[in-house]
């Protein structure tokens, strides 16, 4: 029975069994064909897979791009249309189905709302670079800044007010610290979704 099957690109025939059964108030045989379809991942890996892990990687990177290079903003933007291209094409390979919906196309939705989330975490981080004057002695600003500076390397002269005998935090050093701390969360949330999402993909 299998040798009757045409050979398929797309599809792998899994398990086929044919069976009889006799109705008895009919007086009739049916055949019963059971077949079971196995799609080949290989297509869906090079094309959907393996360029969504690649811009997951890219996601958290654009938090090392220096606030003064001026191409923060653009690469975040041009990674963002990156998800919603490959979203498109996505749309068109899976089923139009709402009850039984793809878990790539939920790992591809979620990916981009993480985006859109680091595109407003780096706008804000501009925000906060641009901004003159110094950083209030209190509050969480001055607490992201003081304690933000561990692995950077600075090579202007800190500021202290003799005063209040404190040093003076600027909102560059702000804006480093809030690039650092958001690196590390949308690293950290874009592995853990990337394994859960594989974990539901490859069971």
């Amino acid at each position: 029975m299998p040798s009757l099957v045409e050979v398929s690109g797309t599809w792998n025939l899994a398990h086929l069994l044919a069976k009889e059964e006799f109705i008895d108030f009919v007086g009739q045989q049916q055949l019963i064909l059971q077949i079971s379809l196995s799609r080949y991942p290989l297509f869906y890996v090079l094309t959907i897979i393996l360029p969504i892990c690649l811009l997951a990687v890219l996601n958290p990177v654009v938090f090392l791009v220096p606030a003064e290079s001026g191409e923060k903003i653009s690469l975040s933007v041009s990674i963002l249309l990156a998800y919603s291209v490959i979203l498109s094409a996505l749309s068109e390979l899976l089923p139009e189905v709402s009850d039984n919906i793809s878990i790539l196309g939920v790992y591809v939705c979620i990916m981009l709302c993480l985006k859109v989330v680091s595109v407003l975490a780096s706008v804000g981080a501009l925000s906060l670079y641009h901004r003159s004057g110094s950083v209030p002695g209190e509050g969480v600003y001055h607490w992201l800044g003081k304690n933000g500076r561990w692995g950077i390397k600075n090579t202007k002269v800190c500021q202290v007010d003799v005063n209040a005998d404190k040093e003076i935090i600027s909102w560059q050093d702000v804006s480093r610290a809030f690039d650092r701390l958001m690196f590390c969360i949308m690293s950290a949330a874009a592995l853990l979704i990337s394994i859960v999402c594989a974990s539901f993909i490859f069971q």
